[in-house]
């Protein structure tokens, strides 16, 4: 028996357990703080020489707005950094899964040189006192090779060292090799008296081994509860992730593999979610840089029409000053061009806060000059429903979480039908299948809710399409009611028309009020047209959005 051999592994263990115990800090604070504890450096202290910098004018188009939004954009930066704690994390859990096989291992092997050790220890007991209680009758228990007072050997006439047998009585068989009775007595004491000896030196042994053999196994006891208190914390602490509420301490085998699956779980969707969020970051500023294109065209037409409204005004003026143009008409013609005055600086206020907007996504700095180089979509292109669905029930970020939470919740239930320890707990099974059904049913309900965007996002692109392709002349037109309109309040010529009826002003014929009505219609056709245009871009990057096109 090794003993010290038997302790190590006990130790052994115990090291293997204390490095899965987690250790925790007491970090709070009994003084409140009365002031912010924190403040921001100084801006000057981030870029001491931006004062000094010129700032020029970035002239974007799409493109170069969404590339420079996407290497500077923070949102991406954080979500890179949630990847790295997921392999740490999925590193982690290899690391604690390892360990808790080791010490699961080492714990056995322990126990089971422990056990060896105790059937020996047995066994040498079991000699010693069969030893003893054969020598308590006379009786040889082991072979004995006799020697003199001197330590000689006595030999037989042929010289051979005389041996009593084991099993044989010794004081007889002393007298029937010929040593006188008075003679045999006195060698028969001497030689019960050297194997009492040996056997008191032998019980020693057993009795110091024994002792150290139970308090080993004391310590491993001890340590394997600590093991299943660690397998039970575990277990609970992976139920609470997946939601799982029965009690069930798993094995470290199986804890390990559950603890492993749902770390690359992790891992793969919060890899995957990258290159979604990056494309959605894209169509974010996509959708900035349109908005900010739409507000400019809005800007622009309402500058048009006030510099409309401008002239308009200036002419009645001067036919007024000159007596050739009522009051009325003077009064109405400066209502008008003051309300594009008020229109114009509105929309340029909208077009300001769309570039503050499109600077924020792409993490420009606010006071940066921009230019817009691109147009909106004028030209309707076809898209494909049927690759729209098979990209969005493929891409989609809602997709892949429910189908890694459906793997997660096969492998629970997988393992908890694969042990009999498993399946005494009856509701910890039915509970494992009814989150298994859940994960299904929620799989089903994202392809649900995916496949009906997919549908009406496409819907809109289409309707949104159809009517770009319907406004190609209704500028035109409406340029054209301006100019007659405008030819007829010079000449003071009056005739009834449709834009005057649709407004119940038909005895405006050839008044200011028809003009300005004109112009007006005109700015309102403008702007209908724009917000189709923007209109027809927006419901087209949504489409691509909702049906998990990657564009970037």
């Amino acid at each position: 028996m090794n003993i010290k051999r038997i302790t190590a592994c006990t130790c052994a263990s115990a090291i293997l357990l204390s490095a899965i115990c987690p250790v925790y800090a007491d970090t709070t604070s009994k003084d409140e703080p009365t002031a912010a504890p924190y403040s921001l450096e100084p801006e000057e202290a981030l870029n001491s020489s931006s004062s000094e910098k010129v700032q020029e004018t970035m002239n974007l188009t799409v493109d170069t707005a969404v590339k420079y939004g996407l290497e500077n954009n923070k949102s991406i930066n954080m979500l890179e950094n949630k990847i790295q704690l997921a392999i740490i994390s999925e590193s982690n859990a290899k690391k604690n899964s390892s360990d808790l096989k080791k010490a699961k291992d080492t714990l056995k092997e322990a126990m089971d040189k422990l056990d060896d050790a105790e059937e020996q220890i047995d066994s040498a007991q079991g000699q010693v006192d069969q030893a003893e209680s054969l020598l308590s009758k006379g009786i040889a228990p082991i072979s004995i090779p006799l020697s003199d007072s001197h330590g000689n050997p006595i030999n037989d006439g042929n010289g051979n060292q005389i041996v009593i047998p084991a099993g044989s009585n010794i004081l007889d068989t002393l007298i029937r090799i010929g040593i006188p009775s008075e003679t045999a007595n006195g060698m028969f004491s001497l030689i019960k008296q050297g194997i009492e000896a040996e056997l008191s030196s032998n019980q020693s042994k057993i009795d110091e081994n024994s002792i150290a053999v139970k308090e080993a196994k004391s310590t491993l006891e001890a340590k394997k509860e600590e093991f299943k208190d660690i397998l039970k914390d575990t277990s609970e602490k992976l139920d609470a992730k997946i939601d799982y509420g029965s009690l069930v301490s798993l094995d470290a085998v199986d804890a390990g593999k559950l603890m492993i699956t749902m770390a690359g779980v992790n891992l793969d969707v919060t890899r995957y979610a990258k290159n979604i969020y990056k494309n959605q970051i894209a169509m974010l500023i996509q959708k900035n840089y349109y908005d900010a294109l739409y507000a400019r065209k809005v800007y622009e037409l309402k500058k048009v029409a006030m510099e409309r409204g401008e002239k308009q005004y200036n002419m009645v003026k001067l036919s007024y000053d000159n007596g050739m143009k009522a009051k009325d008409d003077l009064l109405l013609s400066k209502m008008y061009y003051d309300s594009t005055i008020i229109s114009c600086r509105l929309a340029e206020a909208d077009y300001k806060n769309a570039l503050v907007k499109l600077k924020e996504n792409m993490n420009l700095k606010m006071d940066t000059e921009i230019t817009l180089q691109d147009s909106m979509f004028d030209k309707v292109t076809e898209e494909n429903l049927s690759d729209g669905l098979k990209s969005g029930l493929t891409n989609r970020i809602e997709i892949q979480k429910a189908l890694g939470q459906l793997k997660i919740y096969e492998l629970n239930e997988e393992i908890l039908n694969s042990r009999a320890e498993y399946k005494a707990n009856r509701n910890g099974i039915k509970e494992a299948k009814l989150l298994t059904e859940g994960a299904r049913l929620q799989l089903d309900k994202a392809k649900t809710t995916v496949t009906s965007e997919i549908n009406q996002s496409y819907e809109t692109m289409t309707a949104a399409g159809d009517m770009l392709l319907a406004s190609t002349e209704l500028v035109a037109n409406a340029e054209e009611v301006v100019r007659i309109a405008n030819l007829k309040y010079e000449q003071g010529f009056g005739a009834e028309n449709a834009l005057l009826k649709q407004m119940n002003l038909q005895e405006s014929s050839g008044t200011i009020i028809e003009l300005i009505a004109a112009q007006e219609k005109l700015s309102e056709v403008e702007a209908q047209v724009a917000q189709i245009s923007y209109g027809y871009t927006m419901a087209k990057i949504k489409y691509q959005n909702d049906a998990g096109i990657l564009i970037h």
